[in-house]
């Protein structure tokens, strides 16, 4: 009889340590899945912030190129000096009432840019990469009437000059 017992508990204990080497089995399996997947996910997190630093860079250079020419028309501008103007960067304007007018492509209205503008404090209110051109836009303060004024600057993303805006936001 404790014969029979003794083989029922070992056969228990076998059954037990079987389950065991199963559920670590399972366990070790799920932990090579899981293992896998860190890996996975920290090259893809890599390549992610790869091509953030990327784009970073790209967004740098095209904004110190854009800010670059658009402050160096607008200092030719106020010192008069449209040879230059057209030289450096293809602009044809034409001088009325002592505003700068740009040709452009477009029809809409162009209400000019007082030449004495040109000198006035530039601060960047925003910038755009768009899919086949730059926009960046400014703030121009006459520090002497705190009047504000906008203009808007548009380049191809070769840097090349495509057109001007200007406005009163008093």
């Amino acid at each position: 009889m404790y014969k029979s017992i003794y083989g029922i508990v070992f056969l228990f204990i076998l059954i037990l340590s079987g389950c065991k080497e199963e559920e670590a089995a399972k366990i070790s399996s799920i932990e090579e899945d899981y293992k896998i997947q860190i890996e996975e996910l920290k090259k893809e997190n890599k390549r992610a912030s790869d091509e953030y630093l990327r784009q970073l860079d790209e967004y740098s250079i095209y904004l110190q190129i854009a800010d670059s020419n658009s402050r160096r028309i607008m200092r030719l501008i106020s010192e008069n000096d449209f040879a230059h103007l057209k030289s450096e960067f293809g602009i044809e304007a034409t001088i009325s009432d002592g505003k700068v007018f740009f040709k452009k492509d477009f029809d809409d209205d162009d209400i000019g840019l007082p030449i004495e503008q040109a000198a006035f404090h530039m601060s960047i209110a925003y910038f755009f990469i768009l899919s086949n051109n730059i926009e960046i836009g400014y703030f121009l303060d006459d520090l002497s009437t705190d009047e504000r004024y906008s203009v808007t600057f548009s380049f191809n993303k070769e840097g090349e000059f495509q057109y001007f805006a200007s406005g009163c936001i008093c």
